[in-house]
């Protein structure tokens, strides 16, 4: 497994998941997306 970029639906679920904690605005993820990587598992 290598470390991938965000897809667009990898996006919405994180700040999804960030809006269950608290009010955020996709805005305020922004500056974070570049930075974001995600793991998938190989089947």
């Amino acid at each position: 497994m290598k470390p991938e970029p965000l897809t667009p639906t990898d996006c919405r679920d994180v700040l999804a998941t960030a809006q269950r904690i608290a009010p955020v605005d996709a805005s305020a993820f922004a500056p974070l997306w570049h930075g974001m990587r995600v793991m998938r598992r190989v089947s």
